[in-house]
């Protein structure tokens, strides 16, 4: 893609690097390697896309979902023709692009007798996970910070105006509100590395949250890089691999659970420091996610980023964002912001110890310079497998 297209063309039209799992890169496998699966096509259409047809028998996507394809305009929220043109895909495959609030159909008939949902009940275009869970969170004006650990983890901040990192180490994408964009960063393990531990070496994670508490922030030296399945933000390295880096024998199970949990929000904050760099400096933060359960963790993000945080009290925020969303395209609500400030209530923040902000700091230099002493052995030990 970057061959034929240009990295300036692509950052000009679809405001993102190429990943793997983006929608141009499946299709143009698809067509080199199943011709007659791509020539049988008739549209191309997302899970969510999916679900939306079965249910009200509208084929459409929205404009946050089509930002995440790598065929998307960003800019003008519309299908990027001249990329289409240069990869030869054609346009014709593509669903209409709807408003995340609109109502895209009703439930029909067989929809309801296969589901249980009344025949003619609204549905709404809806969204992407990351943008729907921050209207669930309220996090839809500029300066607010969603920070979330889910089994991958994301940093999220709304845009008035679109921006867009030259170095394509972020993410633009289209909110679900109109007119309106969001700045992503993201890492592909955070949950995950725990959900790793916990499989090989036991405990709930309840448990490893109590075990590693006591231990002092820095993990008494040890640093854990945690990318076990590759990384995106901002390395979009796909042969990154987690490493332990000074591991001693003073070093217990504890130390090892908190410095996992420690290199995680070290590599989320790898794309705070970004958007910082594009002149975007969130003043205030909410935490999502299987992470933000964990009293640890809340207090780790809160050092790291250095500031204050709260969370949502509505326990799955991403389903309630898709309510809000289906409230709004029924009338129900005016606009995202007034369903927000209407329902959603925050517990008290969690807030930045400065002790440990200063050794999370000095943590954060070495674990920048660790990756890049070692990126260049990632691809060479990755052909030991």
């Amino acid at each position: 893609i970057y061959t034929r297209v240009g990295r300036e063309r692509l950052t000009r039209l679809t405001a993102n690097p190429v990943a793997a799992g983006f929608m141009a890169a499946t299709l143009l496998w698809l067509r080199e390697n199943e011709p007659k699966t791509f020539g049988a096509t008739d549209k191309v259409l997302l899970p969510a896309d999916y679900v939306r047809f079965r249910l009200c028998g509208r084929v459409c996507t929205d404009q946050s979902n089509a930002s995440s394809t790598l065929l998307f305009d960003v800019q003008r929220r519309q299908w990027a023709s001249e990329l289409l043109e240069v990869l030869e895909l054609p346009s014709k495959i593509l669903p209409p692009v709807a408003e995340s609030v609109s109502v895209a159909g009703h439930v029909t008939r067989q929809a309801a007798s296969e589901t249980g949902l009344a025949e003619g009940t609204p549905v709404a275009a809806g969204g992407g996970d990351q943008p729907i869970a921050a209207v669930g969170n309220g996090v839809v004006a500029p300066g607010v910070l969603l920070s979330t650990i889910g089994t991958g983890g994301q940093l999220l901040t709304p845009l008035n105006q679109m921006i867009v990192d030259p170095g394509l180490r972020t993410h633009t994408f289209c909110h679900v509100l109109p007119g309106r964009w969001f700045l992503m960063g993201a890492i592909l393990s955070a949950g995950l590395c725990l959900r790793w531990f916990r499989d090989n070496f036991g405990g709930s994670y309840q448990e490893l949250d109590r075990e590693a508490a006591p231990i002092p922030a820095g993990s008494e030296g040890l640093l854990f890089l945690p990318h076990l399945i590759g990384e995106r933000t901002p390395h979009m390295n796909p042969d990154a691999r987690g490493v332990f880096f000074g591991l001693g024998l003073r070093h217990s199970r504890a130390h090892l659970i908190r410095a996992i949990m420690e290199g995680v929000v070290l590599a989320m904050r790898d794309s705070l420091e970004v958007m910082k760099d594009l002149g975007v400096k969130p003043g205030q933060g909410i935490v999502s996610g299987g992470g933000a359960r964990s009293p640890l963790w809340r207090q780790i993000q809160a050092d790291v980023y250095n500031m204050e945080l709260t969370t949502a009290k509505v326990p799955e925020q991403a389903a309630f964002g898709a309510a809000l969303i289906a409230g709004i395209g029924t009338g129900v609500y005016e606009s995202v912001e007034a369903a927000c400030h209407k329902t959603i209530t925050y517990a008290p923040p969690t807030c930045p110890i400065e002790e440990n902000v200063r050794r999370y700091q000095d943590c954060y230099q070495v674990f920048k310079g660790l990756y890049r002493r070692v990126k260049d052995d990632f691809l060479t030990i990755s052909r030991l497998d």
